[in-house]
């Protein structure tokens, strides 16, 4: 049985759907700097959003902040698109703003959108990708590849933190790593992960990359 006052150090941006059981300790080693409604890149790709049949989101992040620019857009209704979702928490996300045709990937990861995608007429699509600026080319490098109408949106860029106080790992039962942002945050803050911590990687990109920079260490999936 799993304790309940085991300690969970979760480094992500937002704890909230978060299911492991424990003490939860939020220690969010990135955050995200939205860019401003004034920047010319942002004008350029809202300015015609009735050209878009899709809206494509691989983070409840990205679901966020896009929602809240174009809220000054009088042109802009949720119900008017479909949406492609990278998985349950960025579909409850888009379901909270009021979209309404919402088809998700089987597997939560760009791989997974891939499929999704596939699996639609393209010449049917006109697709907005709003996503951080230094997401994975992979979902890009695709739509490209394929020829499907798009425009794509750099809505934020991941920014590593500090917070104060640290954490003593020596105190940490779990540590919950959400995207290899946050693994490169962590270990630049932290240069050791004392050995009875367990390792949770949520997705399996995530994964990869805490297993690069442990190579010996077990990481689980969450």
């Amino acid at each position: 049985m799993v304790s309940s006052d085991k300690a969970i150090l979760y480094v992500g941006t937002d704890p909230t759907h978060y299911q492991g059981r424990g003490r939860v300790i939020h220690y969010p080693v990135i955050r995200l700097v939205p860019k401003l409604a004034s920047d010319p890149h942002i004008i350029e790709c809202l300015g015609s959003l009735s050209a878009y049949t899709h809206i494509l989101f691989t983070s409840k992040q990205a679901v966020s902040i896009f929602f809240s620019l174009v809220e000054s857009y009088a042109e802009f209704s949720s119900r008017a698109y479909r949406y492609l979702s990278i998985g349950a928490a960025t579909t409850h996300a888009i379901e909270s703003r009021g979209g309404l045709a919402i088809q998700q990937a089987l597997v939560a990861t760009q791989e997974g959108v891939v499929d999704l995608i596939e699996k639609i007429p393209h010449q049917e699509m006109v697709v907005l990708y709003p996503r951080s600026s230094q997401a994975r080319p992979l979902l890009a490098d695709f739509l490209v590849k394929q020829k499907i109408a798009h425009r794509i949106c750099d809505l934020y860029d991941p920014c590593i933190q500090v917070p104060e106080p640290t954490p003593d790992l020596t105190e940490i039962d779990e540590i919950v790593f959400t995207s290899p942002s946050t693994v490169k945050g962590f270990f630049e803050i932290f240069a050791q992960v004392p050995d009875h911590i367990r390792m949770v990687a949520i997705g399996p990109i995530t994964q990869r990359a805490l297993q690069e920079r442990l190579p010996l260490r077990k990481v689980d999936l969450a």
